[in-house]
């Protein structure tokens, strides 16, 4: 086996911490969801017909079958922020974080980015701070490869760094259209969509600027 002297005691804090998140996210998510549809359970398990099918027209039916009375379109994108938090809480339990050997690797990484999009959109939602007993427990991991630390380095260090932001959407769609030798296009990435505003690039030698404006 590659590394056999590694130990995979990092195992049990992780479970431990990604369980008590999940319990904590579920009940934010009881808490809350009650203001926007008349199922929360059913609301969720509907919504995977919204991530199936991101459109404006599937989602004014998601909100027709399950939505509250009188719901506004702040009510609309917290109630959607609420699906997603619960929709990465089930994949932050993604089984390949426990499969491989090494905290740090991909694939317990990547299950701690699930974990931190979920925080992420709870502490958008609601003034609780999940963050602190999560990273608490991750603390007591230890990585074999001394220069990570425990798992709450890892997870400051190679995991909040990924988190998405609407810089960084707008970052990608700009260098994707530059990238192809095109004008920024409105465009949908997962659940998000770019809509230019305005838009212009300016060449100087070799260099070429984007400027504009998105929403």
């Amino acid at each position: 086996a590659e590394h056999p002297e590694w130990n995979q005691r990092w195992r049990g804090p992780l479970r431990r911490a990604i369980a008590r998140l999940r319990d904590d996210l579920s009940d934010l998510y009881r808490r809350e969801a009650g203001h926007y549809f008349n199922d929360p359970a059913a609301a969720r398990n509907a919504y995977i017909h919204v991530i199936l099918q991101r459109t404006d027209e599937r989602i004014e039916r998601f909100f027709r079958e399950q939505g509250g009375e009188g719901l506004g379109a702040a009510d609309r994108t917290a109630a959607l922020m609420l699906l997603e938090m619960q929709r990465n809480a089930l994949l932050m339990q993604t089984s390949c974080g426990w499969f491989f050997n090494e905290l740090s690797g991909l694939e317990a990484t990547k299950i701690l980015q699930y974990a931190d999009r979920a925080l992420q959109l709870a502490a958008a939602l609601a003034p609780v701070d999940l963050e602190t007993p999560f990273v608490e427990t991750l603390a007591e991991a230890h990585s074999n490869i001394p220069a990570h630390g425990t798992g709450r380095d890892v997870f400051y260090r190679l995991v909040r760094p990924c988190r998405v932001s609407m810089q960084k959407v707008l970052n990608h769609s700009v260098i994707a259209a530059a990238f192809n030798g095109a004008a920024l296009q409105p465009q949908t990435m997962s659940c998000y969509r770019v809509e230019p505003l305005e838009h212009r690039t300016q060449t100087a030698g070799d260099a070429t600027v984007y400027v504009g404006r998105a929403r």
